[in-house]
Protein backbone atom coordinates (compact mmCIF):
# COMPACT_ATOMS: atom_id res chain seq x y z
CA UNK A 1 0.00 0.00 0.00
CA UNK A 2 1.19 3.91 -0.85
CA UNK A 3 0.62 6.71 0.80
CA UNK A 4 -0.29 9.47 -1.48
CA UNK A 5 -0.55 13.00 -1.74
CA UNK A 6 -2.79 13.92 -4.83
CA UNK A 7 -2.25 17.14 -6.30
CA UNK A 8 -4.93 18.98 -8.01
CA UNK A 9 -2.92 21.59 -10.00
CA UNK A 10 -2.93 22.62 -14.04
CA UNK A 11 -0.24 24.30 -14.20
CA UNK A 12 3.26 22.70 -15.42
CA UNK A 13 5.72 24.91 -13.57
CA UNK A 14 4.00 24.56 -10.34
CA UNK A 15 3.47 20.27 -10.70
CA UNK A 16 6.95 19.83 -10.81
CA UNK A 17 7.75 22.54 -8.45
CA UNK A 18 5.58 20.43 -5.77
CA UNK A 19 7.00 17.06 -7.17
CA UNK A 20 10.28 18.27 -6.97
CA UNK A 21 9.59 19.36 -2.85
CA UNK A 22 8.26 16.89 -2.02
CA UNK A 23 10.69 14.53 -3.08
CA UNK A 24 13.54 16.58 -1.49
CA UNK A 25 11.76 16.52 1.75
CA UNK A 26 11.99 12.29 1.16
CA UNK A 27 8.79 12.52 2.76
CA UNK A 28 7.83 8.91 2.12
CA UNK A 29 4.32 9.94 0.52
CA UNK A 30 4.34 9.24 -3.56
CA UNK A 31 2.55 12.61 -5.15
CA UNK A 32 -0.09 11.54 -7.65
CA UNK A 33 -1.54 14.58 -10.34
CA UNK A 34 -5.00 15.27 -11.31
CA UNK A 35 -5.39 18.15 -13.45
CA UNK A 36 -9.09 18.18 -14.25
CA UNK A 37 -10.82 19.02 -11.27
CA UNK A 38 -14.23 17.39 -11.51
CA UNK A 39 -12.43 14.03 -11.89
CA UNK A 40 -11.12 14.75 -8.44
CA UNK A 41 -13.04 11.65 -6.86
CA UNK A 42 -13.13 9.24 -9.30
CA UNK A 43 -8.94 10.01 -9.10
CA UNK A 44 -9.66 9.02 -5.47
CA UNK A 45 -11.86 5.88 -5.92
CA UNK A 46 -9.19 4.46 -8.72
CA UNK A 47 -6.10 5.37 -6.10
CA UNK A 48 -8.22 3.14 -3.18
CA UNK A 49 -9.06 0.64 -4.97
CA UNK A 50 -5.69 -0.14 -6.03
CA UNK A 51 -4.97 -0.56 -2.44
CA UNK A 52 -3.65 2.54 -1.81
CA UNK A 53 -4.39 5.08 0.69
CA UNK A 54 -4.86 9.02 -0.09
CA UNK A 55 -3.21 10.82 2.64
CA UNK A 56 -3.37 14.47 1.44
CA UNK A 57 -5.19 16.58 -1.31
CA UNK A 58 -3.29 19.74 -2.53
CA UNK A 59 -5.62 21.27 -4.56
CA UNK A 60 -5.18 25.05 -6.56
CA UNK A 61 -8.93 26.77 -6.09
CA UNK A 62 -7.59 29.39 -8.37
CA UNK A 63 -7.62 28.69 -12.30
CA UNK A 64 -6.85 31.72 -15.11
CA UNK A 65 -8.76 30.67 -18.33
CA UNK A 66 -8.12 33.29 -20.76
CA UNK A 67 -7.93 36.12 -18.74
CA UNK A 68 -10.84 35.18 -16.64
CA UNK A 69 -10.85 33.93 -13.15
CA UNK A 70 -12.52 30.84 -12.38
CA UNK A 71 -12.50 28.84 -8.82
CA UNK A 72 -13.02 25.69 -9.72
CA UNK A 73 -10.92 24.63 -6.63
CA UNK A 74 -13.30 25.15 -4.06
CA UNK A 75 -16.21 22.65 -5.25
CA UNK A 76 -13.39 20.23 -5.23
CA UNK A 77 -12.81 21.11 -1.70
CA UNK A 78 -16.18 20.49 -1.00
CA UNK A 79 -16.52 17.51 -3.13
CA UNK A 80 -13.60 15.55 -1.45
CA UNK A 81 -14.54 16.91 2.41
CA UNK A 82 -18.32 15.38 1.75
CA UNK A 83 -16.76 11.46 0.87
CA UNK A 84 -13.54 11.57 2.28
CA UNK A 85 -13.00 13.47 5.67
CA UNK A 86 -10.24 11.43 6.46
CA UNK A 87 -7.88 13.08 3.44
CA UNK A 88 -6.21 16.31 5.17
CA UNK A 89 -7.11 18.94 2.49
CA UNK A 90 -4.52 22.30 1.54
CA UNK A 91 -6.14 24.58 -0.46
CA UNK A 92 -3.71 26.83 -2.31
CA UNK A 93 -3.42 30.12 -4.51
CA UNK A 94 -1.56 32.76 -5.96
CA UNK A 95 -4.10 35.74 -4.70
CA UNK A 96 -3.51 36.15 -1.47
CA UNK A 97 -5.22 35.08 2.22
CA UNK A 98 -8.80 36.78 0.68
CA UNK A 99 -9.87 33.07 -0.18
CA UNK A 100 -8.83 31.79 3.51
CA UNK A 101 -12.11 32.12 5.11
CA UNK A 102 -13.80 30.98 2.02
CA UNK A 103 -11.82 27.50 1.39
CA UNK A 104 -12.53 26.86 5.42
CA UNK A 105 -15.80 26.97 4.73
CA UNK A 106 -15.89 24.63 1.81
CA UNK A 107 -13.95 22.30 4.31
CA UNK A 108 -10.15 22.51 3.55
CA UNK A 109 -8.62 21.90 6.74
CA UNK A 110 -5.35 24.17 6.28
CA UNK A 111 -4.69 27.25 3.42
CA UNK A 112 -1.60 28.38 2.00
CA UNK A 113 -0.67 31.15 -0.26
CA UNK A 114 1.54 29.27 -3.07
CA UNK A 115 4.39 31.11 -2.97
CA UNK A 116 4.79 30.28 0.82
CA UNK A 117 4.26 26.03 0.09
CA UNK A 118 7.82 25.68 -0.05
CA UNK A 119 8.51 27.75 3.24
CA UNK A 120 5.78 26.10 5.30
CA UNK A 121 5.91 22.82 3.52
CA UNK A 122 9.04 21.10 5.97
CA UNK A 123 8.90 17.63 6.37
CA UNK A 124 8.68 17.57 10.29
CA UNK A 125 5.18 19.91 9.23
CA UNK A 126 3.76 17.66 6.60
CA UNK A 127 3.87 14.53 8.41
CA UNK A 128 3.11 15.85 11.59
CA UNK A 129 -0.39 17.42 10.26
CA UNK A 130 -1.34 14.11 7.82
CA UNK A 131 -0.51 12.03 11.04
CA UNK A 132 -2.78 14.15 13.59
CA UNK A 133 -5.34 14.19 10.99
CA UNK A 134 -4.70 10.50 10.59
CA UNK A 135 -5.52 9.87 14.05
CA UNK A 136 -8.18 12.18 14.48
CA UNK A 137 -10.14 10.19 12.00
CA UNK A 138 -8.90 7.10 13.62
CA UNK A 139 -7.12 6.03 9.48
CA UNK A 140 -7.09 1.87 10.24
CA UNK A 141 -8.92 1.30 7.16
CA UNK A 142 -9.47 2.73 3.67
CA UNK A 143 -11.30 6.00 3.41
CA UNK A 144 -15.13 5.81 2.31
CA UNK A 145 -15.51 2.42 4.34
CA UNK A 146 -19.50 3.09 4.57
CA UNK A 147 -19.82 3.43 0.57
CA UNK A 148 -17.57 0.38 -0.07
CA UNK A 149 -19.90 -2.01 2.13
CA UNK A 150 -22.41 -0.80 0.84
CA UNK A 151 -20.91 -1.78 -2.86
CA UNK A 152 -20.17 -4.94 -1.34
CA UNK A 153 -23.47 -5.48 0.12
CA UNK A 154 -25.28 -4.61 -3.32
CA UNK A 155 -23.11 -7.13 -5.36
CA UNK A 156 -23.85 -9.80 -2.37
CA UNK A 157 -27.70 -9.03 -2.79
CA UNK A 158 -27.88 -9.16 -6.98
CA UNK A 159 -24.79 -12.03 -7.51
CA UNK A 160 -27.44 -14.98 -7.38
CA UNK A 161 -28.95 -12.90 -10.17
CA UNK A 162 -25.75 -12.66 -12.48
CA UNK A 163 -24.78 -16.25 -12.00
CA UNK A 164 -27.61 -17.65 -14.29
CA UNK A 165 -25.23 -16.15 -17.09
CA UNK A 166 -22.23 -18.61 -16.19
CA UNK A 167 -23.95 -21.93 -14.16
CA UNK A 168 -26.21 -22.87 -17.59
CA UNK A 169 -29.76 -22.06 -15.79
CA UNK A 170 -30.73 -19.46 -18.43
CA UNK A 171 -30.41 -21.67 -21.35
CA UNK A 172 -27.09 -20.30 -23.40
CA UNK A 173 -25.18 -22.91 -22.31
CA UNK A 174 -26.91 -26.33 -23.29
CA UNK A 175 -24.50 -28.12 -25.33
CA UNK A 176 -21.41 -26.39 -23.81
CA UNK A 177 -18.85 -28.44 -21.33
CA UNK A 178 -17.87 -24.83 -19.75
CA UNK A 179 -20.41 -24.56 -17.75
CA UNK A 180 -19.85 -23.54 -14.01
CA UNK A 181 -21.50 -25.57 -11.97
CA UNK A 182 -21.89 -24.75 -8.07
CA UNK A 183 -22.15 -27.91 -6.28
CA UNK A 184 -20.40 -27.25 -2.73
CA UNK A 185 -19.07 -24.14 -0.56
CA UNK A 186 -15.54 -23.77 -2.10
CA UNK A 187 -16.84 -23.39 -5.75
CA UNK A 188 -19.37 -21.05 -4.32
CA UNK A 189 -15.79 -19.14 -2.85
CA UNK A 190 -13.97 -19.14 -6.01
CA UNK A 191 -16.75 -17.43 -7.61
CA UNK A 192 -16.95 -14.60 -4.79
CA UNK A 193 -13.40 -14.24 -4.80
CA UNK A 194 -12.99 -13.91 -8.17
CA UNK A 195 -15.38 -10.50 -8.24
CA UNK A 196 -14.16 -9.79 -5.10
CA UNK A 197 -10.62 -9.31 -5.15
CA UNK A 198 -10.32 -6.55 -7.79
CA UNK A 199 -12.28 -4.17 -5.82
CA UNK A 200 -10.60 -5.22 -2.22
CA UNK A 201 -7.03 -6.11 -3.19
CA UNK A 202 -6.30 -6.78 0.10
CA UNK A 203 -8.55 -9.34 0.99
CA UNK A 204 -7.67 -12.75 1.95
CA UNK A 205 -9.31 -15.83 2.33
CA UNK A 206 -9.69 -19.30 4.55
CA UNK A 207 -7.74 -16.31 7.44
CA UNK A 208 -7.31 -18.67 10.40
CA UNK A 209 -8.47 -16.97 13.84
CA UNK A 210 -7.49 -17.81 17.54
CA UNK A 211 -8.49 -21.42 18.85
CA UNK A 212 -12.62 -21.32 20.98
CA UNK A 213 -12.63 -23.92 23.21
CA UNK A 214 -10.22 -26.14 22.22
CA UNK A 215 -11.63 -25.54 18.10
CA UNK A 216 -9.98 -23.65 15.70
CA UNK A 217 -11.73 -22.02 12.80
CA UNK A 218 -11.09 -20.33 9.73
CA UNK A 219 -13.17 -17.22 8.26
CA UNK A 220 -13.97 -17.66 4.24
CA UNK A 221 -12.72 -14.02 3.53
CA UNK A 222 -11.28 -10.85 5.69
CA UNK A 223 -11.11 -7.81 4.07
CA UNK A 224 -9.58 -5.20 6.13
CA UNK A 225 -9.58 -2.48 3.62
CA UNK A 226 -13.01 -2.19 5.42
CA UNK A 227 -12.66 -4.27 8.73
CA UNK A 228 -15.00 -7.05 7.48
CA UNK A 229 -15.66 -10.92 8.18
CA UNK A 230 -17.43 -12.78 4.88
CA UNK A 231 -18.50 -16.31 5.64
CA UNK A 232 -20.22 -17.95 2.91
CA UNK A 233 -22.25 -21.07 2.95
CA UNK A 234 -24.01 -23.03 0.26
CA UNK A 235 -27.31 -25.08 1.49
CA UNK A 236 -28.03 -27.92 -1.10
CA UNK A 237 -30.92 -30.53 1.02
CA UNK A 238 -33.22 -29.67 3.71
CA UNK A 239 -31.54 -31.36 6.50
CA UNK A 240 -28.50 -28.45 5.73
CA UNK A 241 -31.05 -26.08 6.01
CA UNK A 242 -32.15 -26.63 9.36
CA UNK A 243 -28.83 -26.70 10.88
CA UNK A 244 -27.49 -23.64 9.39
CA UNK A 245 -28.72 -21.81 12.07
CA UNK A 246 -26.88 -23.47 14.80
CA UNK A 247 -23.86 -22.66 12.50
CA UNK A 248 -23.87 -19.30 12.22
CA UNK A 249 -24.42 -18.61 15.42
CA UNK A 250 -21.62 -20.61 16.72
CA UNK A 251 -19.26 -18.64 14.04
CA UNK A 252 -20.39 -15.45 15.59
CA UNK A 253 -18.74 -17.12 18.93
CA UNK A 254 -15.67 -17.98 16.92
CA UNK A 255 -14.90 -15.16 14.95
CA UNK A 256 -15.92 -12.35 18.31
CA UNK A 257 -12.55 -13.67 19.44
CA UNK A 258 -10.72 -12.16 16.99
CA UNK A 259 -10.23 -8.03 16.50
CA UNK A 260 -9.50 -8.13 13.26
CA UNK A 261 -12.95 -7.12 11.79
CA UNK A 262 -15.78 -5.48 12.71
CA UNK A 263 -18.69 -5.85 10.46
CA UNK A 264 -19.54 -9.74 9.81
CA UNK A 265 -21.36 -11.06 6.91
CA UNK A 266 -22.70 -14.36 6.19
CA UNK A 267 -23.83 -15.15 2.87
CA UNK A 268 -25.88 -18.41 1.83
CA UNK A 269 -27.26 -19.51 -1.40
CA UNK A 270 -29.56 -22.24 -1.20
CA UNK A 271 -30.96 -24.85 -3.78
CA UNK A 272 -34.17 -23.36 -5.28
CA UNK A 273 -35.65 -26.45 -3.82
CA UNK A 274 -34.92 -25.50 -0.34
CA UNK A 275 -38.56 -24.58 1.13
CA UNK A 276 -36.75 -23.83 4.86
CA UNK A 277 -37.57 -20.43 6.76
CA UNK A 278 -34.31 -18.57 7.26
CA UNK A 279 -36.27 -15.52 8.21
CA UNK A 280 -36.17 -16.26 12.06
CA UNK A 281 -32.35 -16.63 11.74
CA UNK A 282 -32.00 -13.76 9.90
CA UNK A 283 -34.48 -11.53 11.92
CA UNK A 284 -31.78 -12.63 14.84
CA UNK A 285 -28.37 -12.33 13.53
CA UNK A 286 -29.59 -8.97 11.45
CA UNK A 287 -28.69 -6.39 13.95
CA UNK A 288 -26.00 -3.46 14.63
CA UNK A 289 -23.91 -3.24 17.91
CA UNK A 290 -24.11 -6.82 18.43
CA UNK A 291 -23.07 -7.82 21.25
CA UNK A 292 -21.25 -11.55 21.91
CA UNK A 293 -19.09 -12.24 24.80
CA UNK A 294 -16.69 -9.05 24.82
CA UNK A 295 -17.36 -7.72 21.62
CA UNK A 296 -19.17 -5.45 20.24
CA UNK A 297 -19.33 -5.94 16.15
CA UNK A 298 -20.63 -3.02 14.33
CA UNK A 299 -23.01 -4.64 12.18
CA UNK A 300 -23.39 -8.29 11.68
CA UNK A 301 -25.49 -9.21 8.42
CA UNK A 302 -27.00 -12.08 7.15
CA UNK A 303 -27.87 -12.51 3.40
CA UNK A 304 -29.40 -15.69 2.29
CA UNK A 305 -30.75 -15.95 -1.01
CA UNK A 306 -32.39 -16.63 -3.39
CA UNK A 307 -34.93 -14.91 -1.28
Amino acid sequence: MKEIILLIEQEKYDIQNFQNHISELNAGYEVVIEKDFTKAIDKINELITQGNKVVAAFIDIINIDKGKREEPGLKTVAAIKDRYDDVWIVAYTHYGSDYEKITREQGADFFLSKPNLKKVLTLNFLKDKIEKHAKEHNLKYTQHKDWYVDTLLKILDGIHKSMFRITGTDGRHAKSKSVYKITNEYELQDLIWVVLKPIFPQMTDENPLQKHMSKSSRVDFHIPEINTFIELKYVETESQAKDIAKQLDNDVTWYSESNDAKILIFYVLKDNNITYDFEPMKAKLNQKNFKRDSKTWESVICIVKPD
